[in-house]
């Protein structure tokens, strides 16, 4: 079963794909920002129906992904979204500019954990819509799948890195929203004045 991809695949015939800005779980994720409600959902075009119905067809059926940032990053994100122009700033960006996030918490837990207090890991709801399936580290759309009107790219577990990735190539509402941030060092980040409400990161 392909995990990585499971949506655009299921879906496509009726909806498409994903898209990235990177901060956590895997090779390539650039330190971004999400902001669930402050970043302007996008409307997204629907076949056959329209409305709510042809809007869940383009974006796919979601799934849960995680992305490792910094406190100071996680704050950002939550006030401004992601900002695919920073891919590559905290890792690689091997699949090319957006939101780099894994299905694997580890991963996510791993990228922020250099950071102060180890980070903040964002908990998200993803809609991959059309998802580009890279073969191999030689394949040669790697980069380029923007281009050929893919939503997202999934790179499975030992292709780029050791663990899964997904890139998502516009990350703004309604094809990312947050649904929890987790602490990667709970005590630390208390004492440092952050808290998480309502599943938001808060600095005192």
């Amino acid at each position: 079963m392909l995990l990585g991809c499971v949506s655009a695949v299921a879906d496509w015939g009726g909806g498409f794909g994903q898209s990235a800005a990177g901060g956590f779980g895997g090779g390539a994720f650039g330190q971004t920002v999400f902001g669930g409600s402050t970043f302007g959902a996008q409307p997204a075009v629907g076949f056959g129906s329209g409305g709510q119905v042809g809007q869940q067809q383009a974006l796919g059926r979601p799934k849960t992904v995680y992305h490792g940032t910094s406190l100071d990053g996680a704050i950002k994100i939550q006030q401004n979204g992601f900002d695919v122009g920073l891919s590559g700033t905290n890792a690689g960006a091997m699949l090319g500019k957006g939101l780099y996030v894994t299905t694997t918490l580890q991963k996510a837990l791993n990228y922020a954990a250099p950071k102060p207090c180890q980070g903040a890991i964002f908990e998200l709801q993803v809609h991959l819509g059309r998802c580009y399936r890279v073969t191999s580290r030689d394949d040669s759309n790697m980069a380029k799948w923007q281009e050929m009107g893919y939503d997202s790219a999934w790179a499975a577990a030992g292709i780029i890195g050791e663990r899964e990735e997904n890139c998502i190539k516009d990350p703004r509402p309604p094809r990312v929203t947050i649904k929890n941030v987790i602490l990667g060092h709970t005590g630390e980040a208390k004492r440092a004045g952050y808290s998480v409400v309502n599943g938001r990161l808060r600095k005192n």
